[in-house]
């Protein structure tokens, strides 16, 4: 073998690890500037027109729906698989999926002189239904930045660990959330628990890892 293949190897293997620790997106769109600024952020995207359930979600950290019909809206917020936004909508909730949508892209907002006011009220209750189930509704560029910030985040491994079913659920601290904070930390701390489980989707804050070494604090992965 000689020096240019050994090296053609060492790259493929980097290049591969690089992929595996990207944070996947999935993004619902025609648009296909998507494309081009999410190429300027270390992720892994796929971009699609419509989505159907045959697309394994499990292969993705990250969803970003570009245009949010209010069937769409009240279907999701009334937790009916009646549309194919829906049905992404809560799929990802219950794979505890981070899930976006392009504020911009929401019918009622991009039309509010087509609504009275009882209606734009009604819509509105119903955006912050599905904003209480976890998704947030950001503007596109907004957007950006969060799956930058949770590129960012991922790499956990360092301090992350399996959970070991030797310990009882009393010995534990659980938190059940999508973004481990110090905050979150400091409330384990302060009632006596050295011991943390979290998700295996669950990112940890940069705070929150520091944290986590300085006290000699033990995460374990659900």
């Amino acid at each position: 073998m000689n020096i240019n293949e050994l090296i053609d190897i060492v790259v493929k293997e980097v290049m591969k690890k690089i992929q595996q620790n990207l944070l996947k997106v999935l993004v619902v769109s025609k648009d296909d500037t998507w494309d081009i600024k999410l190429n300027k952020i270390p992720v892994s995207f796929d971009r699609i027109n419509l989505y159907n359930e045959g697309i394994p979600l499990e292969n993705f950290d990250c969803v970003v729906i570009d245009r949010f019909s209010n069937i769409d809206l009240v279907a999701s917020a009334l937790l009916l698989p009646i549309t194919e936004n829906a049905k992404l909508i809560l799929k990802s909730i219950s794979k505890d999926k981070l899930i976006y949508i392009n504020r911009d892209g929401i019918e009622f907002k991009r039309n509010l002189g087509n609504y009275g006011n009882n209606i734009l009220n009604r819509l509105e209750i119903y955006e912050n239904d599905i904003v209480n189930y976890g998704v947030k509704i950001l503007t596109s560029d907004e957007i950006l930045i969060g799956i930058e910030e949770s590129t960012k985040l991922k790499t956990n491994s360092d301090i992350k660990s399996t959970y070991n079913n030797k310990y009882k659920s009393n010995d534990l601290y659980e938190i059940n959330k999508k973004l481990v904070t110090e905050k979150n930390l400091l409330n384990a701390y302060q009632n006596g628990y050295k011991n943390v489980k979290i998700k295996n989707s669950s990112i940890i804050t940069p705070l929150a890892k520091d944290f986590i070494k300085d006290n000699n604090i033990t995460i374990y992965i659900d």
